[in-house]
């Protein structure tokens, strides 16, 4: 009998009656798959996602779904910005505009250039 599978109490190493459990499942799947493949008709195909994937598409869906509830404008930013404007607060950073706008056109032109080569 070997010795290093049993337990002092003569019961078999949980980690390997684990292993072997893993295995018969990984074997129940193997065969649900192959049941599944042969009952397919000719010119089909078969697809089989890895859990990753599945976990990925169901995040997509879920941001997809929260993206299209999202109202485009923010209402509280539109009336924190009216209220400053109204107030005199708002100052507006022509530097920063005219660094962004520089910018900008340097980005266009950058792509320009490489678009013509």
């Amino acid at each position: 009998m070997d010795t290093k599978n049993v337990s002092s109490t003569g019961l078999i190493n949980p980690q390997l009656e684990a292993a072997r459990a893993e295995k018969k499942q990984s074997e129940r799947a193997d065969d649900a798959r192959e049941q599944a493949r042969k009952q397919l008709l000719p010119g089909d195909f078969a697809v089989n996602l890895s859990e990753q994937a599945k976990d990925l598409a169901v995040s997509r869906q879920k941001a997809l779904e929260i993206a299209r509830a999202t109202h485009p404008v923010r209402e509280d930013r539109v009336a924190e910005l009216k209220q400053k404007i109204q107030s005199g607060e708002y100052k507006v950073d022509a530097g920063r505009i005219a660094d962004g706008m520089l910018a900008e056109a340097i980005r266009d032109k950058l792509a320009e250039d490489s678009q013509a080569t």
